[in-house]
């Protein structure tokens, strides 16, 4: 099932920024990581610290277009071999759906 951008934001603002985000970190405010590449760098950079912080180490992150499927590609690899993957015809929507992969497969992985 397709998430709506609306939906999708609300989802990272709650699973991958956490209770611990910025206070304008949320739909409600503007923030709209689906939609802005800026604020989906700041998912990348929440990753980031969660990788280190509660996962692990990581040894990837990797943004791609391919011309062949006109669509981008976000990757996080981590270095037990663990490797998420978001498509999406828009870099920022990608990224998102990258976090929230990563997010649900650690939260497996580590109970």
């Amino acid at each position: 099932e397709k998430m709506s951008d609306r939906e999708l934001d609300a989802a990272v603002a709650e699973k991958v920024m956490g209770p611990d985000r910025k206070s304008d970190q949320h739909p409600t405010f503007g923030w709209h990581p689906s939609t802005s590449i800026a604020a989906a760098w700041e998912v990348v950079d929440r990753v980031l610290d969660l990788a280190f912080s509660c996962f692990g180490g990581m040894t990837g992150v990797n943004l791609l277009y391919n011309p062949y499927e006109s669509r981008w590609e976000a990757s996080f690899d981590w270095s037990d071999s663990t490797c998420v993957n978001g498509w999406h015809e828009k870099p920022a929507r990608a990224i998102c759906l990258a976090a929230l992969a990563a997010v649900e497969a650690k939260e497996k992985t580590n109970g």
